[in-house]
């Protein structure tokens, strides 16, 4: 698959709602490396609110990639601590 075929197909947003932890990593971790491949200059993480452990792991992910400039919650219209938006270098 060719290059622009993949940013075609690339949504900037990553819904990992109903997730099981470990899959919820393994699913960021691929996302993360698109994103990065294809120059995307920030994406966002939909991991609900809940009991926070996806936003936990999410986050500890997120901060230990070089790649990654800033995490932070979305905007509380479009989601607040529900939402992990990630800007990437």
């Amino acid at each position: 698959m060719n290059i622009t075929d993949r940013m075609a197909g690339f949504s900037p947003t990553l819904d990992l709602r109903g997730e099981r932890a470990e899959d919820a990593l393994t699913k960021t971790m691929s996302f993360v490396d698109d994103a990065v491949m294809l120059g995307m200059p920030e994406v966002k993480f939909v991991h609900g609110r809940g009991n926070g452990v996806l936003r936990q792991v999410v986050r500890d992910y997120l901060r230990s990639v070089k790649a990654v400039a800033s995490v932070a919650d979305e905007h509380a219209d479009r989601g607040g601590d529900g939402v992990t938006l990630a800007v990437l270098k």
